[in-house]
């Protein structure tokens, strides 16, 4: 490839989203080495750092607010807004995960939305 479209093609990646770039980096690793490829969750961490953390973040809290009546009750793991387990226990959930070669997923226990918040005495 010429250095010049090399050049061109990493300029024009300053003007897309942290979303975006995350989609890309994604992309270009498992065109590089698909045996080596690392895990979403790495690229994400690896590649453009606060923005990302702030992005997933923000695609956690939307998955549980749209599934929190679904999965009210349970331990869910998940990889940005997918879903990679489930289960009654913190354990089920993790182990379910890692069985999809998720690493290190966020994990919560998605309260039911009649529940009453108890912040202790």
């Amino acid at each position: 490839m010429p250095k010049e479209l090399l050049s061109e093609l990493m300029g024009r990646v300053g003007s897309l989203t942290a979303e975006e770039k995350v989609h890309l980096a994604t992309f270009l690793m498992e065109r590089a080495s698909p045996t080596l490829s690392p895990t979403r969750s790495e690229v994400t961490e690896d590649v453009t750092g606060q923005d990302v953390k702030r992005l997933r973040h923000r695609q956690h809290l939307d998955w549980l607010k749209a599934h929190q009546t679904e999965y009210a009750e349970q331990y869910v793991a998940l990889d940005g807004d997918r879903l990679v387990g489930h289960g009654s226990t913190l354990r089920e959930a993790a182990e379910a995960a890692r069985q999809q070669g998720i690493r290190e997923p966020f994990l919560v226990y998605v309260f039911s939305p009649d529940s009453v918040p108890f912040g202790g005495w």
